[in-house]
């Protein structure tokens, strides 16, 4: 790790010009120089005991790769700084509780500090530069005691260079001009428990290692037995040490097809093995278990068998002791049987109540999410601030007062902004469902920094207003709060992926939980930019001030195009059909389904369908195309290429610190220009489907105008293929994991026959869409058409109703014409390819 080098330099640069004082001129230098002295030493560092045991042995093992050398955090303080003179090192960096830290950061420094927040210095002792950090933890429980010290730690690791972007490439060496000059600091976290959720329903990058899975590949071997998946964990964990949180949890699942090993001795030994450590790194670790929701292989407390009371609470207190026995400190629960259906309100209360009191009996916190998914409420029970029939996802308000509640709003809109998903117009209730029960008991936000489905990473759609929607949010919280004179105890982040920039949401989304930067004279541009700044600036301040400048403007753009869909500055007025994200996200069998069958279950934006405009006048569309979407679709285009172009010329201008480096900003680069080349395509499709009987834009179009406008979105989609090729040999994990293909149900936990990242891999959405609007085949006017879904075991999990579907399955395979019911029903058993037979053009 080169990322003592800029510290190195400030002895070079002190002794050269004879100054006591430091200036950023003094201590620029290619960290290269200082590695190239076999076994000199570059720095010492001072590693105090109070840092958690297995983050210390990481520091350890790391710094000492890097020709680092350790003193004993046991000595006084002169002797330490002489112990590294003596060893020829021009430098030291002291983390944590020793002799030396505390005769620099003195007791005035720490006095300010609330628990688990750290104070840096920057000194000079006997001539050598020293930067010290320490901190305060909470006295309980005791393996977090060294929080305060290691998050500053990491803290002086980054104001030295090192950068924490993927979580799987933590401890990135860039070899760059390090920008060296920083004031002292002193910083405290603003919630208490700042966490990340692992969507782990998903086919992630750490789904089968965190349930207790091996990973395997499409011919059902082993690629990756869980000993070698193992190797990312500490990694992940030092990723959320630099970014301050001090909380993970995940779903462990389960399934009917793999029961026994579900909770059985081995799988919690497994899962034991990662809360141990996460705990070595003083990191508090939790399990998303359901009371009894079944969608997506969820790990429900009741047992599908259990139908008595009796059996229900044996069932709970069975599965509870197997989540006390894996190391799990807190559960944080899941409503309902689906996103969309439910039990009766008293049963699920009653549920409630007796999970909350079993997991007690435990020691186990016990908190459950208020999801956003509208249309159901419970008539018996008066909301008691309205006096009308609770939101059933409120009903918790209700429980035992130790179950604390978990606002969840979904997808990259803000409380303010219109989010036309899930039934709902925006989530304002939800800021105010959290504001107003903050202080009634617990009480956690958790908004996404990533949805997956067919939303966002993987079609891929670069979206860092996920970032700029996170900043809003907390600092719309914080004021309120603030205002009220209450407070909320955490701001829990749902993560689904990190490939393709999703990095930067989650990073941007931990860093807001630490500080949201509620500071009247920022507006939240700016705060994103406060935000951004130590995360760049590793990357030296010129091209950091450039990249932060041009992410505001994208995000601005995006709110701007993709949320309220404005053109030329004016929005409609609804944005319902009518913003962008509509028509840049995918779109599959049950997004189709869903917008069709007129059901309030729409899961994401509803648009104006291909096959509507392909059916013309016939189809009774809401608006005209050319006069009202089409201006959309075509400043989506014109926008993002131009901010691709933009990017391009920044990059190329500056001098780039390294290969490490350069590998990020073609990731940005990339990602911008996929975002780009879909606004592309997908303006192109509209305008052949819409010129299907003839139509045209108004003025003058000439006759190969409309095989010209396909001809555009052929070439995005052909361009696109290249770049997603050129972006999974730099994918930070083994492609197969996730952008594989696997056959059957029972070689992965999760309900999906793929990674996370196989509809990028295949630009499924892409070509799918493609030959829609080519109307390439007579399936391509059902909404089946090309499904990879299992609908019941997605949504509702395996057992008696996907029994129910096998039998269909059957049926329907053998009625000629219906077919493409068969699709929906199942998705195809090998890997689907997808390829341009020939195109239509008139």
């Amino acid at each position: 790790m080169a990322v003592l080098a800029g510290f190195v330099v400030m002895v070079a640069a002190v002794a050269a010009h004879g100054r006591a004082t430091l200036a950023a001129q003094d201590l620029r230098v290619d960290a290269g120089r200082f590695m190239t002295a076999g076994g000199s030493c570059t720095a010492a560092a001072v590693l105090g005991e109070d840092l958690p045991p297995l983050a210390r042995k990481r520091l350890l093992q790391t710094l000492q790769s890097q020709g680092v050398r350790f003193v004993s955090s046991t000595q006084a303080a002169d002797k330490a700084v002489a112990a590294a003179k003596a060893m020829g090192c021009p430098a030291v960096l002291a983390c944590g509780a020793s002799p030396l830290v505390y005769s620099i950061v003195t007791p005035s420094w720490l006095k300010p500090l609330q628990p688990e927040g750290y104070a840096i210095r920057r000194v000079k002792v006997d001539g050598i530069p020293v930067l010290a950090t320490v901190g305060i933890g909470p006295s309980t429980p005791a393996y977090a005691r060294g929080r305060g010290s290691v998050y500053g730690c990491y803290a002086a690791l980054q104001q030295l260079g090192s950068t924490f972007f993927n979580p799987f490439d933590p401890n990135l060496r860039l070899d760059f001009v390090l920008a060296a000059e920083t004031d002292d600091v002193s910083s405290s976290p603003h919630w208490a428990y700042r966490g990340t959720h692992v969507h782990t329903q998903h086919p992630l990058e750490l789904t089968n290692l965190l349930t207790g899975w091996d990973q395997q590949g499409p011919d059902g071997k082993v690629t990756e037995p869980w000993e070698v998946l193992r190797k990312d964990w500490e990694p992940f964990l030092e990723w959320c040490l630099a970014h301050g949180l001090n909380q993970i949890e995940w779903l462990p699942l389960w399934a009917k097809s793999w029961e026994t090993f579900a909770t059985s001795t081995e799988r919690a030994q497994r899962m034991r093995n990662l809360t141990d450590t996460a705990r070595g790194f003083g990191i508090r670790v939790g399990a998303d278990a359901a009371i009894a929701l079944r969608q997506q292989h969820a790990f429900a407390l009741i047992a599908p068998s259990a139908q008595t009371n009796e059996q229900v609470t044996a069932s709970i207190h069975a599965n509870m002791k197997w989540l006390n026995d894996s190391g799990f400190e807190f559960i944080s629960s899941e409503s309902g049987f689906s996103e969309f259906t439910k039990p009766s309100c008293s049963k699920m209360l009653s549920w409630m109540n007796l999970s909350t009191s079993i997991a007690a009996q435990y020691g186990i916190d016990f908190a459950i999410k208020c999801h956003c998914s509208k249309g159901q409420a419970c008539p018996d029970y008066p909301d008691p601030r309205t006096g009308q029939p609770i939101d059933f996802n409120f009903l918790p308000v209700f429980s035992d007062p130790r179950l604390g509640l978990m606002p969840h709003t979904v997808q990259m809109y803000s409380f303010d902004d219109p989010a036309p998903t899930y039934g709902n117009v925006n989530f304002d209730y939800m800021f105010n469902f959290t504001v107003d029960f903050a202080g009634t008991r617990p009480v956690f936000y958790h908004p996404e920094s990533a949805y997956w489905v067919s939303y966002d990473i993987n079609v891929p759609l670069f979206l860092p207003i996920y970032a700029l929607s996170r900043v809003h949010d907390a600092r719309k919280l914080l004021t309120a709060l603030d205002a009220s004179g209450k407070s909320i105890q955490g701001h829990i982040t749902f993560d689904s992926g990190y490939e393709w920039g999703y990095w930067l949401n989650a990073a941007v989304a931990a860093r807001v939980a630490w500080d949201p930067h509620g500071e009247p004279s920022l507006d939240d541009a700016q705060a994103l930019a406060v935000t951004l700044q130590p995360l760049f600036a590793p990357l030296g301040s010129k091209l950091a001030s450039a990249l932060i400048d041009w992410l505001v403007r994208v995000v601005n753009a995006q709110r701007d195009l993709l949320v309220l869909g404005r053109v030329n500055g004016t929005a409609p007025a609804d944005p319902n059909l009518l913003n962008g994200q509509a028509y840049l996200q995918g779109d599959d069998t049950w997004a189709e389904i869903e917008q069709l069958s007129g059901s309030r279950i729409d899961s994401q934006p509803q648009k104006l369908r291909l096959l509507q405009l392909i059916s013309g006048k016939d189809a009774k569309l809401p608006f005209d195309y050319w006069t009202k979407l089409r201006p959309l679709l075509a400043e989506m285009e014109d926008t993002f290429n131009t901010l691709h172009t933009e990017y391009k010329q920044i990059v190329g201008a500056a001098s780039v610190p390294g290969p490490s480096a350069q590998s990020y900003l073609d990731e940005l680069g990339d990602a911008m220009e996929m975002l780009a080349l879909r606004a592309t395509q997908v303006h192109g499709l509209y305008d052949f489907a819409a010129s299907t009987h003839g139509e045209r834009p108004p003025g003058n179009v000439t006759k190969g105008w409309r095989a010209a406008r396909l001809s555009a979105a052929e070439y995005a989609l052909n361009h696109a293929v290249g770049i997603v090729a050129r972006r999974e040999g730099a994918y930070r994990v083994p492609l197969n994991r996730v952008a594989g293909w696997h056959t059957k149900r029972d070689e992965g936990p999760t309900a999906y026959p793929f990674g996370y990242l196989w509809q990028t891999h295949s630009l499924f959405f892409w070509w799918r869409d493609e030959a829609i609007a080519i109307q390439q085949s007579f399936d391509a006017k059902s909404p089946c058409f090309r499904n990879v879904i299992d609908p019941i075991n997605v949504a509702f999990g395996e057992g008696v109703l996907d029994n129910v579907v096998g039998v269909l399955h059957d049926v329907f395979s053998t009625i000629p014409g219906l077919g493409f019911i068969d699709d929906c029903l199942h998705p195809p058993h090998k890997e689907p390819a997808y390829s341009r037979p020939g195109s239509k053009r008139s």
